[in-house]
């Protein structure tokens, strides 16, 4: 699940906008949600896990669009 919250902030961040992150974000909680609940978790190690996947979207795609610009020139990146 890492691993897809990893690749799916990768791509979002690529093409950076705030409703294609929360759209990923949400996908990514509920799959780890899913995920977790399967494997039978406690609740509260469940909504933890969901929202760490989640956060860890939302910093790589950040962190990548950030990058992205930054290795563009573009003056948004420096402001």
């Amino acid at each position: 699940m890492i691993g897809l919250a990893l690749l799916s902030g990768v791509i979002v961040g690529l093409r950076f906008r705030v409703g294609r992150v929360l759209t990923a974000t949400a996908v990514v909680l509920a799959l780890g949600l899913g995920a977790q609940i399967r494997d039978d978790g406690d609740a509260a190690m469940v909504l933890a896990g969901g929202a760490l996947y989640a956060g860890i979207t939302q910093v790589v795609a950040f962190l990548v669009h950030i990058l992205k610009d930054t290795f563009a020139g573009s003056p948004q990146a420096r402001a």
